[in-house]
């Protein structure tokens, strides 16, 4: 899974969460916009595997995370990589505005421990087990019955 979020904490948090709940899980990090897809232009160029789940926040510097979606949703290669957004904002038009976006989806930042250990093993139930290769539509369908059992 690949991660941009500029916050130390936060990034310390999620690693935490994730270790907590499914053990050892490959998580690589960004700071911001810019080196998330300088990151992915290197994978693009032949350089490492692409990510099984982007997670974006959306508040960072020199390019945000609405941005950085719109940059990968509009690369022939990048925009069938799943992008889940991980902010503060529980705005319902930020939400909506992702969505249009071609986020995958989208949660509110969790305010304990706790609640992000569960966010960890929603993320990976429902990102993290699907086979790849499939279509989104097909991601879709399999990630809704998962949900159904």
């Amino acid at each position: 899974m690949l991660v941009a979020e500029d916050d130390p904490d936060d990034r310390l948090l999620l690693r935490e969460a994730f270790e907590e709940k499914v053990g050892d899980v490959p998580l690589h990090f960004v700071k911001d916009g810019v080196e998330l897809i300088d990151y992915l232009v290197g994978i693009s160029e032949g350089r490492g595997a692409w990510p099984s789940l982007i997670l974006l926040d959306i508040n960072m510097p020199r390019m945000n995370g609405l941005q950085a979606l719109e940059r990968i949703k509009s690369h022939s290669r990048m925009k069938s990589i799943p992008c889940s957004i991980l902010s503060t904002s529980g705005s319902p038009d930020m939400v909506m505005l992702t969505y249009q976006l071609g986020v995958s989806s989208y949660f509110q930042k969790p305010s304990t421990f706790e609640k992000m250990v569960e966010l960890a093993g929603v993320l990976c139930l429902s990102w993290l087990s699907l086979p790849h290769n499939l279509p989104d539509i097909a991601q879709a369908v399999l990630l809704n019955q998962l949900n159904k059992d």
